[in-house]
């Protein structure tokens, strides 16, 4: 989806696992606990994504 709200929500998603997966390179964390934040965040940005376009349907585009 193509959003300007949710690209913001995508692009935030996508800076937290690279600073995770980072952390576990330098010993931070473990990888297992960055895969973990990553799928968080990934759950996240989809959740945020399908309110999105459920408001855009129905709302903004009136589709039904």
């Amino acid at each position: 989806m193509h959003d300007v709200k949710v690209k913001a929500k995508q692009e935030a998603a996508t800076k937290l696992a690279m600073a995770q997966f980072e952390k576990a390179e330098k010993g931070g964390i473990s990888e297992a606990k960055a895969m973990q934040e990553s799928k968080k965040a990934k759950a996240k940005v989809n959740d945020s994504i399908d309110r999105r376009a459920r408001a855009l349907v129905d709302g903004e585009w009136r589709i039904r």
